[in-house]
């Protein structure tokens, strides 16, 4: 009886390591959940517009199918309990968040009630500080769009309060900025969610807004300072001394371009062709000759004018030397 028993028990090891799966295999079961989890969070995100895949200015009362979202939201549940395999792009938690959204957006085709039945049952899923955030900050947001209990100020500082939640990180302090929290700027306190962390993609994705943000201000922009050459050239500076010119290589570039607007064209010249002295790195130094080349046609290029041949002729010669 021993033998047999110790046999079997050998025999099921020996069909479970055959089973197994490689690190490759695995990594294509998720790449694949993955897939099938993107399908389904978008057949529940649909809902979040008023007329999903269709003109965002058609606010007619489009009834929403619950019954499809509530199917996708528990296939997406099964897709995050599996052991092995399960998507690395949702969770239990954004799972629940999702729902939520659903019954409340948008505002013309809000489920007060069952809203905030869902809110509460993410609030619940909601385990790391980023997700608690963002699931409180969309609920005060809901609560206070929604107005019936008539305290918008109430809800006003729960929003702040998902920004303060302990443990947010500077990724989620920004996107949470990025949406707007009464009071706050996202320039002064996005710089001081972001100063002290090490992952540069958060801080370039600060300094990309700064410029970005330029660029839906209203029609009176104009006397707005953060809408002038000006201070995107500030922007570019800030970058460029706090992640050093590998890091922040894409705002040595658009610093270039905004010296030109402010018709600095000179210093943009004198900084390239001392880049072309100093440089070593043979790909580097081909780089450094075209944006040479690409500035001097820009300078050639005027409004209203023949192109100046002088300067054509450098640029020729700078994309040679690229070359």
């Amino acid at each position: 009886m021993g033998m047999k028993g110790l046999i079997s028990v050998g025999t099921v090891l020996a069909v479970g390591a055959a089973f197994a799966l490689t690190q490759q295999e695995l990594q294509n079961l998720v790449n694949e959940n993955n897939r099938k989890a993107n399908g389904l969070m978008r057949q529940i995100t649909d809902t979040c517009q008023a007329t999903p895949r269709e003109s965002p200015y058609d606010v007619t009362g489009k009834k929403k199918d619950f019954a499809k979202v509530k199917s996708a939201a528990d296939e997406l549940l099964k897709l995050c309990a599996l052991k092995e395999g399960a998507p690395s792009n949702c969770d239990a938690a954004k799972v629940k968040h999702l729902v939520a959204r659903a019954y409340s957006e948008p505002l013309n085709l809000r489920y007060t009630k069952e809203a905030r039945a869902a809110f509460q049952e993410a609030l619940k899923a909601a385990v790391r500080p980023d997700d608690k955030a963002r699931v409180a900050y969309d609920y005060a947001k809901f609560e206070y769009a929604a107005a019936e209990d008539d305290q918008p100020e109430k809800w006003e500082a729960e929003m702040k309060a998902a920004y303060a939640t302990p443990g947010l990180t500077p990724k989620g302090k920004l996107e949470l900025l990025k949406r707007g929290i009464p009071g706050l700027d996202f320039e002064k306190d996005g710089w001081e969610a972001v100063k002290g962390c090490a992952d540069v993609k958060v801080k370039q994705a600060y300094f990309e807004r700064l410029l970005w943000h330029t660029n839906w201000q209203t029609p009176s922009y104009g006397l707005d300072r953060t809408n002038t050459p000006e201070y995107w050239l500030e922007v570019c500076d800030r970058a460029i001394a706090d992640l050093g010119p590998r890091d922040g290589v894409d705002f040595v570039a658009r610093r270039r371009e905004f010296l030109r607007v402010l018709g600095r064209d000179a210093e943009v010249e004198r900084e390239l062709i001392a880049k072309t002295l100093s440089v070593t790195n043979r790909a580097q130094l081909s780089d450094v000759y075209c944006a040479l080349a690409r500035h001097y046609e820009a300078m050639a290029k005027r409004y209203y004018t023949d192109p100046d041949v002088g300067v054509m002729r450098k640029a020729v010669q700078a994309m040679r030397s690229a070359y």
